[in-house]
């Protein structure tokens, strides 16, 4: 009986952009405060619905049936709203190899991104103060190839940052005492 490696990925297919026969390490995904303008935005509309009709009262200038068709509009609006959001949220990763990281976006159309540890130069983490707070914000890697890896609103990003520049200087040091074996083996 042949043993097959990716039978041992059940999240990860053979199909999927950049396969890699290693497991993650770990998989970041967009901040979940990607959800609030979304919500502000059903609450808000609500809101007006709400004080426009309360306006038109005394002159009963809409009917009943018009105000709730208005009212359902505007909670419709809302649930798409968070809908779209929860998509972009459950599509866009970040994921960090033991020996590359891959970032994916997209639902109709799909962006993916690789690049190994030996090509990122540096990282950059940009976070205000509210993304402090709750552990969001935007990351850029810089490579030295032609990909750049840009992701904006991770959570958790300044761990991921981390966990990158942590995996780098790993691989950077094995790399080193490599070339110097093989310097003194005189390979």
């Amino acid at each position: 009986m042949q043993h097959n490696p990716d039978a041992e990925l059940p999240e990860y297919g053979v199909d999927e952009e950049f396969h890699d026969t290693s497991r993650p390490l770990r998989d970041y995904r967009l901040s979940k405060v990607i959800f609030f303008s979304p919500v502000a935005i059903g609450c808000v509309s609500l809101l007006a619905a709400t004080y426009a009709h309360a306006l038109t009262q005394p002159w009963r200038l809409l009917g009943p049936g018009t105000w709730t068709l208005i009212y359902c509009a505007c909670v419709m609006a809302g649930a798409v709203a968070v809908l779209l959001a929860y998509v972009r949220w459950h599509t866009t990763q970040f994921i960090v190899y033991p020996d590359r990281i891959v970032a994916r976006s997209g639902f109709i159309r799909r962006h993916a991104q690789s690049a190994s540890l030996g090509e990122v130069i540096g990282a950059e983490l940009d976070q205000s103060i509210d993304g402090r707070m709750m552990g969001y914000g935007n990351i850029a890697l810089d490579t030295s190839g032609v990909v750049n890896i840009r992701m904006r609103l991770l959570g958790d990003a300044r761990e991921a940052v981390n966990l990158v520049m942590r995996l780098k200087s790993e691989a950077d040091q094995r790399r080193g005492e490599t070339l110097r074996y093989r310097s003194r083996r005189g390979s």
